[in-house]
């Protein structure tokens, strides 16, 4: 086995346990928010302090930061489209968790969907093909920045445009 090949395996190994993580964290946080007092838009630091107050909550959180770092480790170790492939089979695993441990029960569309999910995956795996340019890219670190920056403050500002200002 060469270094290589190890690293991609370690990188698929962690992209599966980040899978693992971040829908268990999913459906801990939706367990501790059920049972927290319900969320006041007018009190909003109130309501973050009873959401970690939950026991379940503050578990989904650390299972969440334990699954993030699992991903980046993926995502250094593996080419991209390794993990990300693995990571987005994630709702197929995270219905059957939600139904056979959490007590969700999904109905019969609900299971086809996921069925045309996990075969339509299936197949993209199967004709992918092993091209590509390995697990870097050739983007400069400034041009990420910037690109981060702009996603960062769409997201902050709602993804609306700055309002024109016409002086007519």
């Amino acid at each position: 086995m060469t270094d290589v090949s190890l690293a991609v395996g370690l990188g698929l190994i962690c992209a599966l346990l980040s899978l693992l993580g971040t829908n268990l964290s999913f459906l801990f946080k939706y367990t501790g928010a059920v049972a927290a007092p319900d969320v006041e838009m007018r009190h909003p630091l109130r309501s973050a302090i009873d959401l970690f107050r939950s026991k379940w909550w503050s578990i989904g959180w650390g299972v969440a930061a334990v699954a993030f770092a699992l991903h980046v480790a993926a995502l250094t170790l593996a080419p991209i489209s390794i993990g990300q492939a693995v990571l987005a089979g994630g709702l197929v695993f995270l219905a059957v968790l939600a139904d056979r441990f959490f007590g969700f029960e999904l109905g019969r569309r609900q299971w086809i969907g996921i069925g045309v999910v996990a075969v339509s995956l299936t197949l993209l795996t199967l004709t992918g093909g092993a091209g590509g340019g390995g697990g870097h890219s050739g983007y400069s670190l400034g041009g990420v920045i910037v690109f981060e920056g702009g996603a960062v403050c769409q997201a902050l500002t709602g993804g609306r445009p700055p309002k024109p200002s016409c002086t007519a």
